[in-house]
């Protein structure tokens, strides 16, 4: 059993179902003790993959998907990825049509792109790696913006290498979502195998 808590929002994650009974036992104490009430209503569960959803728990209702922190979870990784990405890439290039017309250099587009527009890639990558249709739209989303629709274009391979080999430091997107998720799973290993050692 694993709980993720952030303010008032609560998430348990149930290797098994013999640990619903735990669940239970536990929200029913800290009900009696504290007088405040599980809201069922605004309450999800989520059964991912082989999940028998026909066990109840505690008559919250079963979804496809479920909206945790900005991440959006379905029944497969594959399903969750995509669920989640698509509408980052859609953001981007609504961002990138909102900030079109202001007057700025191809340096400065190219910060802009770095720090904004992929500043909610940033954060996903860490979860789950881009689908490779995302990576094309987020792509051109970005390409549009560098060059203002226009279509002399210098590469995009080009632009991502340093200004001293002729490139302006444009963040390879793709290679940058997938270092930050190594980097991510390399620390819950970490943690993981920290834990086992003091265990």
């Amino acid at each position: 059993m694993i709980l993720l808590a952030y303010a008032d929002d609560v998430t348990i994650i149930l290797r098994h179902p013999s640990e619903i009974a735990i669940v239970e036992e536990v929200v029913c104490t800290y009900e009696r003790a504290s007088g405040a009430f599980l809201n069922i209503c605004k309450s999800k569960a989520m059964g991912g993959g082989s999940w028998d959803r026909t066990i109840p728990v505690m008559g919250i209702p079963y979804h496809q998907h479920m909206k945790i922190l900005g991440v959006t979870f379905a029944s497969s990784i594959r399903a969750s990825a995509e669920a989640s990405w698509m509408p980052i890439a859609t953001s981007v290039r609504i961002l990138a049509k909102e900030a079109y017309t202001r007057e700025m250099s191809l340096l400065q587009r190219s910060q802009y792109a770095n720090v904004y527009l992929l500043a909610k890639v940033w954060f996903m990558s860490q979860n789950f790696a881009p689908p490779e249709e995302c990576v094309r739209r987020i792509n051109t989303g970005i390409s549009w913006f560098l060059w203002k629709g226009s279509i002399f274009r210098v590469p995009l391979s080009t632009l991502w290498q340093a200004k001293k080999d002729g490139g302006i430091g444009l963040i390879n997107m793709d290679a940058k979502c997938r270092a930050l998720l190594m980097l991510q799973l390399k620390m819950l290993g970490g943690e993981t195998a920290h834990k086992q050692n003091d265990g």
